[in-house]
């Protein structure tokens, strides 16, 4: 996950600190779980990451996908759901490696 947000998504951050990449990666595009944010609110856990490990960029072709993971969470919240984005496009994710040829 965190060769995949610094290398292949194109991301930045200051420190480049593995934990908090993680933590990063897992935030914006699936969960906000208290493994990930460690029981922190989604404010104090942004400023806690910005000063741990300060995001310089975020690639611009993802940015919309980070927006909407939050926004279709944040929805679920307000219902007592505990959502994970990525069970939701898993299966495009597999088609689209299978179209590829990649492996997984």
């Amino acid at each position: 996950i965190v060769d995949i947000f610094v290398n292949q998504m194109k991301n930045e951050v200051k420190y480049k600190k593995p934990d908090i990449i993680y933590k990063i990666a897992c935030f914006y595009n699936d969960r906000n779980t208290s493994d990930i944010t460690d029981n922190m609110n989604i404010p104090n856990f942004l400023d806690w990451v910005q000063s741990q490990d300060p995001v310089l960029k975020i690639n611009d072709n993802f940015v919309m996908v980070g927006r909407v993971s939050l926004l279709l969470r944040g929805f679920g919240n307000a219902f007592g759901l505990q959502l994970r984005t990525t069970q939701f496009w898993k299966s495009y994710a597999k088609s689209l490696l299978d179209q590829h040829g990649e492996t997984y």
